[in-house]
């Protein structure tokens, strides 16, 4: 068997995201005129700019900075009952095609959004409560049926392994249920990749659904994170295994990529280990955040850069990636575990 950290919190995205894959792809709500065209509330824009035809230089960027922030706002929108707001939300979320700076789609906002708001906890009656509410608010919503359903999953005991299992099959059921054209899109591999990760007892198997998926769509970095993960010695796997699949994958996609998927790809594990532990290949890695910044400039990926620089001590890397970070890039909580920036910054200055 294979049970990954934090398995529970994905028992709870496989299984409700997989129904607001399905609501939000195929049967979205229609939402009215008044929804279209009322602000959220941290836009400071025009109003005009509310409206899907505004595209003018004077609207400036969209609603959703970072996954963060967007999953903050969206949280603000639940939290603070605006429920018609919320369910445009959502709405923008599932159907949008734009990317975060990170290279990460917008729709991984609309999963973290009900992790944020809503964290593995008892059964709260306050919050069925609150639910109930946005269902009379908009009767036809998708979307506070699912959250209730994620509210009920997130109740799942650690000791209650069959229920567990017995919900992450149910949620496989659920995707292979999917009307065909929904079964062709990254959101429905996405989840499905979820349900079987997490559990041996699935009808598909995980690298099956893994290799279709990278197929369909080999620019959705999450199904390689997700794979990644799976293959830590932890979980089963060995680091010769994976820096296979990381070499494996980098090679296939550098065409587009570079090398940035070997550095993204370890970046996936930056928080379960310790950088001398792995099998990683410092000089490729140092290609790979060259070229993963270049494609797409996040301020992690710079500064990210930089620490693990300093983690093996290489100091010409190390002063480039510090020209990447001004002060108002430089962020001391992007930095790994045991090469943090204060301690980086005395090696820096001692080094020298």
């Amino acid at each position: 068997m294979h049970f990954h950290r934090n398995s529970f919190a994905s028992l709870r995205i496989a299984i409700v995201s997989a129904g607001m894959a399905l609501a939000a792809l195929t049967c979205l709500p229609a939402l009215s005129d008044v929804a279209l065209t009322i602000p959220y509330p941290w836009d400071r824009r025009p109003l005009t700019c509310s409206t899907a035809a505004a595209a003018n230089a004077e609207c400036g960027p969209d609603s959703w900075p970072d996954l963060k922030q967007s999953a903050r706002y969206i949280g603000s929108l639940y939290i603070g009952e605006q429920f018609v707001l919320l369910e445009r939300a959502l709405s923008d979320l599932a159907l949008s095609k734009q990317r975060f700076a990170t290279g990460k789609p917008v729709t991984v906002a609309l999963i973290q959004a009900f992790i944020y708001v809503m964290p593995s906890r008892e059964l709260s009656s306050d919050e069925i409560g609150r639910i109930t509410r946005w269902k009379t608010a908009v009767p036809d919503s998708q979307f506070a049926f699912l959250a209730e359903a994620f509210l009920f999953a997130s109740t799942v005991s650690p000791e209650s392994w069959e229920l567990f299992h017995k919900q992450l099959r149910e949620s496989e059921r659920l995707l292979l249920s999917a009307p065909e054209p929904l079964q062709k899109t990254a959101s429905w591999y996405h989840l499905l990749l979820n349900a079987t990760t997490d559990s041996d007892r699935t009808r598909r198997k995980r690298e099956d659904v893994f290799e279709e998926a990278a197929k369909l769509r080999p620019d959705y970095y999450s199904f390689y994170e997700k794979m990644v993960i799976t293959l830590e010695p932890k979980w089963g796997g060995s680091w010769n295994s994976l820096e296979a699949f990381v070499d494996k994958w980098t090679r296939r996609l550098s065409d587009k990529e570079g090398e940035s998927m070997y550095a993204r790809l370890y970046i996936a594990i930056k928080d379960d280990q310790a950088v001398g532990e792995t099998n990683m290949d410092w000089p490729r890695m140092r290609q790979g955040f060259r070229d993963l910044i270049s494609r797409y400039p996040d301020k992690s990926f710079k500064n990210l850069f930089a620490s693990y620089a300093c983690a093996v001590r290489d100091r010409a890397a190390y002063d480039e990636a510090m020209k990447m970070l001004p002060k108002e890039v430089l962020d001391p909580s992007e930095w790994i575990r045991g090469h943090s920036y204060e301690a980086c910054s005395r090696w820096g200055v001692l080094d020298t």
